[in-house]
Parts: structure tokens; sequence; C-alpha cells
């Protein structure tokens, strides 16, 4: 029951048809399926509470609270969390949800179908001027409605989905294959139709990993040598320079964000209230915590994403020695193409998330919550598993936030 409900919330999140169907207008069907999952959650087993993240969350949500009263506005926090509460309940019942691989391969089949529709949207969208969804071009750009309305965004989603589809071409029969070659290529013609750059590398990070691994280094250099050029010819890669104004701006927003994180080091300047200090969101999903959050807050954040790093470096390439003898063999390869599917899929939001603020959004904790899930499965029958514990990891979480920062401290002051 969980995962039919689920399976429905996941559409009507991605698709957003309460938003332009006049007749759902006033009724809050997304809210009530994701409350009926996070019911039907409290009482499911398997809850993978237990791994470092669910932890580092309550930390990171106990600084928000904190940020908030350093500023003085407690009033900050019912309002940043209308809009992250709901991310954090998906989060949660998604690491449950999808630990069975059958159920894993179906939510990424329904972000895929959505994510092609999302491309039909823009493809119609550019030709008569809005879309259905009643979305208009953002200067020549396609986009969708909701959490999607930003080009770079929907972006971000077809290359996640491209991951996914390079993952499930795995084993898949013939015709499946084909299909899925099909979506590929369908979904590329959306990230061209996006026109971001991050995304267009991020998506070549992918094909760059996939090709590495199967091909060896010769195709991947080939498939460098063949793409690059297109892309500096054909997009707005062509137009990069250092006094180019999307660069510049972005890179003058990462500096007035380490100028917020020095003013207020321990705390940040509140959730949310980084457009409330520069006209431009951070356009960094490292800088945008740490400038909002101050150390404590971006610490458990950062930690989320150190350990999320780790879990998938092993799940694709250390999850091997099966628990059980009697545990067959396709069972634990399986395992590791999964995990190496949910490794182009870190990979590909992660390239792209370095130019976009993504910090808390859904597409952040829905990555996360994919890969928690698969690593508590994966090490009930597999052995060899990292020993991932909160104490244990704090350390390293600590040292490396520092790095991270000093690291983009580095890269600003280079930049400007």
């Amino acid at each position: 029951m969980l995962e039919v409900v689920f399976c429905a919330y996941l559409l009507l999140l991605l698709l957003r048809p309460q938003e332009w169907l006049a007749s759902l207008h006033e009724v809050p069907v997304l809210q009530v399926l994701l409350l009926t999952c996070l019911a039907l959650w409290l009482f499911r087993g398997r809850k993978a509470i237990g791994l470092p993240q669910f932890p580092l969350l309550v930390w990171f949500v106990v600084a928000t609270v904190i940020s908030a009263a350093a500023i003085g506005w407690l009033g900050l926090i019912p309002v940043q969390y209308e809009r992250l509460g709901p991310t954090l309940a998906m989060f949660a019942v998604l690491t449950t949800v999808a630990q069975p691989l059958p159920m894993l391969r179906r939510i990424m089949l329904l972000t895929i179908l959505s994510a092609c529709a999302m491309v039909l949207h823009g493809h119609l969208q550019l030709g008569a001027g809005v879309g259905w969804t009643g979305t208009k071009p953002m200067l020549g750009r396609i986009a969708y409605s909701g959490i999607f309305n930003d080009p770079n965004d929907l972006g971000q989603l077809f290359v996640v989905c491209i991951a996914f589809c390079l993952y499930l071409r795995t084993g898949a029969s013939g015709r499946a294959r084909l299909l899925l070659a099909a979506a590929i290529l369908w979904l590329g013609y959306g990230i061209y139709l996006t026109d971001s750059r991050g995304t267009m590398l991020a998506a070549l990070a992918v094909l760059a990993l996939i090709a590495a691994r199967r091909y060896g280094k010769i195709v991947l250099i080939v498939l460098g040598v063949l793409l690059v050029p297109l892309l500096v010819l054909y997009t707005r890669f062509g137009e990069i320079s250092a006094q180019e104004q999307s660069a510049s701006e972005r890179v003058e927003a990462w500096y007035q964000g380490f100028q917020m994180f020095l003013g207020r080091p321990l705390t940040g300047v509140g959730l949310g209230q980084f457009i409330e200090h520069n006209a431009l969101t951070a356009h960094n999903s490292i800088m945008l915590p740490m400038a909002e959050l101050g150390l404590l807050g971006f610490i458990p954040w950062f930690g989320i994403v150190v350990v999320t790093a780790q879990m998938v470096y092993w799940l694709a390439f250390g999850a091997r020695t099966p628990r059980d003898y009697g545990t067959e063999a396709s069972a634990v390869q399986a395992e590791r193409e999964a995990g190496f599917g949910l490794l182009l899929m870190a990979v590909g939001f992660a390239v792209s998330a370095f130019f976009l603020s993504t910090s808390y959004k859904h597409m952040f904790f829905f990555v996360v919550a994919l890969i928690v899930a698969r690593f508590y499965h994966a090490r009930q029958i597999l052995v060899g598993a990292p020993p991932l514990t909160l104490p244990s990891v704090l350390p390293r979480v600590a040292a490396l936030s520092f790095a991270a920062i000093a690291g983009m401290w580095v890269l600003t002051r280079v930049l400007l």
C-alpha cells in the first residue's frame, strides 16, 4: 500500500497537474498523499534511521532554528519549513520505499517518464510560446511548473534520468534497451533546450564515467574530443569568459556568500536569507548552506554529502561478498550494478549542483534517499559495508567541511 501511494505522490510531485488543472487547484491532493505515506511509513519496518544521515538531518534542523534565533527572527522558521518540511518527509519515506530493487527500478521509470513528458512540454512551449502548464520559456530556455520552473533545475532532472536510463539498460531486453536509448537521446535534447551549461557538464560527466567503465580511456578521450567542440559551437559554452555576465555574477555571489559567512561564521544569515543580502542566489550548493547557516548548519549538511558519497562508492565498487553463501551470484551482481547506476546519478547531480542552489531542494534529498535505501538493503545481504555511525564519521566530516570551505575560498579568489 505504501509503495502505491508513494508512486502516486511522486507522479504528482514531478508533473504538478494540481497546478495547471483548474479542477485540482483547491484540492490538497499532494499534501494528502504525502501525509498518507508518512502515516503508513510510521508503521513500516526497515527504517534506515540508524544511519548517519538521520541524526545529521536532526542536527541540521536544530541549526536552522538556532540560526533564525540568532538573527532575531524565529518567525522565519514556519515560512521556510512550509517548503522544507514536505521535502524532509519525502526523504524519510523514500529511504524505506526504495529498498527493494524492483521498487527502485519502478521509481526510476516513473521519474524517466515524467522527465520525458517535460521535454515534450518544453518542445511545445518553445513553438507556441507557452506550455500546457501555462509556463513560458525563460529567455528562450524551457521551463516547467512547480519545483522545476527554473531551466537549470529542469536540466538537472534530465541528467539524473539519463543516469537512470543507462543503469536500466543493463540486463534489459532488446526492445527495452532500444526504448531506453531513445529516452536518453530525448532527454539529451531536453538538456539542449534548457541551455544550462552546468547540466551539460553534468551529462558529459555521466557519459564519461560510463564510457570509462565499459570501453576504456581511449573511448573517453574520443568522446571528449567530439562533444566539447559541439558544445562550444551550439550552446552558451561559447560565451564563457572571465568577463561574461552570467559567470561574473555567480562568482560575485560566491564572494558575497563569503562575506555573509565571515560576518556570522557560527550561525549564518538565516535559512532562505541569502537573497536578502545579494540580488542573486548563491548558484552553488556548498556556498548556500555555508552562508545561510554558518558552521553550525553547514557541517551537518556537508556531513550528509560526505557519508552518502562513502555509501555510493561502496555500493559501486566494494559490495561483492555475500553474507550468506546461499545468496546467488546474480543477486550480488545486481546490487553492484544498482550501486554503479546510483553512482552515475550522484555524479550527474553533484556536477550540476556545483552551479546551482539545490542544497535543500527535493532533488538533493531524492538522490540521497535512494542511496541510503540501497545501502541499508545491501548491507543486509553483503559483508564489508563501512561501519557508518555518527561518532565514527564526525571527525572526517568536520575535516572535510573545513576543507570544502577553504577550497571554495581559493576558487573564488582565483576567479575574481
